[in-house]
């Protein structure tokens, strides 16, 4: 199966300061976006055959948006 996913985002310039210092301690490689992603995505996946994911695609959505907010909000304490 393939997926898209297509996030839209904008900086919060106010914050940016903070941001970018903040990622100077982060370990890129086990904390980047795409990689927090890509693992929420497999994760959820495979609890559903290819029929049942179309089927229920907007549980299998929101489960997806869901999982990746926590996951980033818990890396970035």
């Amino acid at each position: 199966m393939k997926i898209s996913v297509l996030m839209r985002w904008q900086l919060n310039v106010s914050k940016l300061k903070d941001l970018y210092l903040s990622f100077l301690r982060l370990d890129y490689d086990q904390t980047a976006i795409d990689s927090i992603m890509k693992e929420i995505i497999r994760l959820i996946t495979k609890e559903y055959t290819s029929l049942e994911t179309i089927e229920h695609r907007d549980i299998v959505a929101q489960r997806m948006q869901d999982e990746v907010f926590q996951k980033m909000r818990e890396k970035s304490q």
